[in-house]
């Protein structure tokens, strides 16, 4: 039988990838556009699923709350994974190895924070920003300790 969160886990997994394969690419500030079309796409896909109206503004105004409230600092790695990119010879390496776990990661705990919300029945509108930055943080932090573990 059909599931609406197995629809919506797949959703949020592939457009992950995506998000991690347009860390990859060399341009500088390119990557960030990249991946927050990534973000936006998911978003408008998760509310079809869900059938909840969609609003591209609304959307970017929750991602961008979410990510400067929560957590400036992973704002200022994928910023620096970007701008090290323009750092000759090295720089586009050095962003390559940084830019695509942080992308994927990003969206992936995006993802998950509205089907989260939607399978609660909530909407664009409705969402509590606060409690979704707690839920981000500690998503991102687990993430955090899930690559200490597996790079020790």
């Amino acid at each position: 039988m059909f599931q609406p969160r197995d629809h919506a886990n797949a959703t949020v997994r592939n457009h992950s990838f995506a998000a991690a394969g347009f860390g990859l690419i060399p341009v500088v500030g390119a990557d960030m556009v990249a991946v927050g079309g990534a973000q936006l796409n998911m978003i408008h896909s998760l509310t079809k699923i869900y059938g909840v109206p969609f609003s591209q503004e609304r959307a970017r105004a929750i991602i961008s709350a979410l990510l400067g409230g929560v957590l400036p600092y992973a704002i200022e790695s994928s910023t620096l994974g970007s701008a090290v990119k323009s750092i000759p010879l090295v720089g586009s390496v050095l962003g390559m190895a940084v830019m695509p776990g942080l992308s994927a990661v990003t969206t992936l705990i995006i993802g998950r924070i509205f089907v989260r919300h939607f399978e609660a029945g909530g909407t664009l509108l409705d969402m509590d920003q606060n409690k979704m930055r707690e839920y981000y943080r500690q998503q991102f932090e687990q993430a955090k300790e899930d690559v200490e573990q597996v790079m020790a």
